[in-house]
């Protein structure tokens, strides 16, 4: 009887060992699944931020050209200024230079002009009043 009894327990342990082997094997399959499963997350995050990456770039990229165009635009606005002021500059130096010019032709008619007699007023009067009294 214990022979049989040995046999029962060996059947019961190989019926034990093959339903341990296959809970390893469950587990095995369920780990490469899960394992397969984090793969498969790793490389949808690694794309995720390929993707942000590439948008960040483009983002850097258009904020650069704007900034770009704003800088292009103060320049030029700058130089407009300048031209402006230079331009204003010029007109004042004409104005002046005409205002000069106007004094001197001014001065130089004046010059040309007869002197007036050199008797004050009232002593002319007098002399030319004397000249007509018979």
């Amino acid at each position: 009887m214990e022979r049989s009894e040995r046999e029962a327990e060996r059947s019961d342990a190989e019926a034990r060992l093959q339903e341990a082997e296959a809970r390893v094997q469950d587990v095995e399959a369920r780990f490469q699944d899960a394992d397969a499963g984090v793969l498969d997350a790793r490389r949808g995050v690694e794309e995720a931020q390929r993707a942000a990456e590439g948008r960040v770039r483009a983002a850097w990229g258009a904020a650069e050209r704007e900034r770009e165009k704003w800088e292009a635009e103060d320049r030029a606005a700058r130089r407009a200024w300048q031209v402006d002021a230079e331009r204003q500059r010029e007109a004042e130096r004409a104005l002046v230079l005409a205002a000069e010019t106007e004094v001197k032709m001014l001065k130089l008619y004046l010059s040309s002009l007869p002197v007036p007699h050199a008797e004050p007023p009232t002593a002319r009067r007098n002399s030319i009043a004397r000249t007509r009294t018979p």
